[in-house]
């Protein structure tokens, strides 16, 4: 037989991925034949069981879908590292490339000229001594700006408070008028003692802010004398064509070799990244054109899958105007490579699509090649929330295989009782619905025995 050379079982399939479209979520809103979860959820499209159904090997399909999603993160990666190389698209890659090769040019010149230097006969000898200068007027600078810093200080200290002879007066009278014989001292002495801690504090304040400004100005006049020297011992190693002064070369050959080495490692990195997606693309294309060969083998059971589409079309609508279709698509963008297109009369209304999951799960349950993989069970739980005409033309479809086939297959389906009545009266389905009742709930007689909320998670 056709499937013993195209075997469904190369790669397991779980059995909870094997019953989604079997038992579909009733949140998916039975809008789409692939997608069978709670539409509030990101769960992206599976065609794993449904080509599993369809007697296909799944190892292809597991192998694309593995490099898709590499495919996807390396260009996420690939753009993430464009935006830090270009600084957010202000220069284009070719022009990164290019500073590159001027950066690698500047850091060689300064190199060249730092090795020049080194390869002076004194510049050991000068080198050290410009270190000793260096770490010499560092801890002047420093000395400068404590003694600058206790100068401020003194500069903002309050003066003392010039209070009239009168107001002492005053003042003592109001305590002696209290204390009697108890004060002693005259008006006099009191100002007098007030003059002598006046004076002995402005005469420490004073004699410190000498000696400070005295040190101060020995400090500075060191500070000179050492810079100058520095700037003598520097003079020393000018090579007059490119840069005399060594500290300036150091700090300048650091900061371009810094953003050399970034520059670097971001081409480096988008490079190496550009050129692993495009070996991905590759073999995505390969697999691709690999499962291309896989539909055209498979031609037989897609085409009977189809005309099985059609005649339950034809058994709903009263038209065979439909159509069902598996293909591949090739773009860089999309998430998916595959596609699987149901067209049925009146496409797109919010009730047709219902109908169209109808069509497509019992195809699945009871085409001759489908029917062989599939469980042969099969639930539409508030599936019908349509037309009545389309609800008795699709009880009868299955009332109509119930007495085909008998027992061999289960079909469970959940519909509001109001929606059967207006059937009944008119007395246009075919069957017994008592019958076929295997469980009924109302608010009297609920589901599980008792009242309940469903929690919903918080997102």
């Amino acid at each position: 037989m056709y499937f013993e050379q195209y075997p469904a079982y190369t790669e397991r399939i779980s059995f909870r991925n094997l019953l989604a479209p079997v038992i579909r979520d009733e949140r998916s809103e039975f809008k789409d034949i692939i997608k069978c979860f709670d539409t509030d959820k990101n769960i992206p499209r599976d065609f794993k069981p449904h080509l599993f159904f369809l007697g296909f090997g799944l190892g292809v399909y597991g192998e694309l879908v593995k490099l898709l999603d590499e495919l996807h993160k390396k260009t996420k990666y690939l753009t993430e590292t464009k935006r830090l190389l270009t600084n957010n698209g202000q220069v284009n890659v070719n022009d990164a490339k290019a500073k590159l090769n001027e950066l690698e040019s500047e850091v060689s010149r300064v190199n060249a000229s730092m090795e020049q230097l080194r390869n002076n006969d004194s510049f050991e000898i000068v080198q050290n001594e410009l270190v000793q200068l260096d770490a010499q007027l560092r801890e002047v600078r420093d000395q400068q700006k404590a003694i600058k810093y206790k100068i401020k200080q003194i500069d903002i200290l309050p003066q003392p408070e010039n209070i009239s002879e009168r107001e002492i007066a005053i003042l003592f009278n109001q305590f002696k008028s209290g204390l009697g014989d108890m004060i002693k001292k005259s008006l006099d002495d009191v100002v007098a003692f007030k003059s002598k801690i006046d004076n002995f504090r402005n005469t420490i304040v004073n004699t410190n802010l000498i000696k400070l400004k005295a040190d101060l100005q020995v400090l500075n006049e060191q500070a000179r004398r050492l810079d100058t020297l520095y700037s003598e011992k520097v003079s020393i190693l000018d090579n007059g064509e490119l840069l005399g002064n060594l500290k300036t070369a150091i700090r300048i050959f650091n900061e371009k070799n810094q953003e050399l080495s970034t520059l670097r490692s971001l081409i480096g990195q988008y490079n190496q990244a550009d050129k692993e997606k495009k070996n991905l693309i590759a073999q995505k294309n390969i697999k691709i054109s690999e499962f291309d060969e896989n539909i055209t083998g498979h031609e037989a059971v897609i085409d009977s899958f189809e005309q099985s589409v059609l005649d339950i079309h034809d058994k709903i609508f009263g038209n065979k105007q439909s159509h069902f279709e598996i293909g591949t698509k090739n773009s860089n963008q999309a998430k998916e490579f595959i596609y699987f297109d149901l067209r049925t009369d009146d496409d797109h209304s919010w009730s047709t699509e219902r109908i169209k999951v109808f069509i497509y799960d019992m195809a699945l349950m009871f085409n001759e090649y489908t029917r062989i993989y599939h469980p042969q069970f099969l639930v539409h739980d508030n599936l019908f929330n349509v037309d009545n005409d389309s609800l008795e033309k699709s009880l009868n479809y299955v009332y109509q295989q119930e007495q085909n086939r008998g027992e061999e297959f289960q079909y469970i389906l959940t519909i509001n009782r109001d929606m059967i009545e207006v059937m009944e009266e008119k007395k246009v389905l075919n069957f017994d619905v008592e019958e076929h009742i295997r469980a009924r709930f109302t608010k009297e007689s609920r589901f599980l025995k008792v009242k309940y909320n469903e929690v919903q998670k918080r997102k």
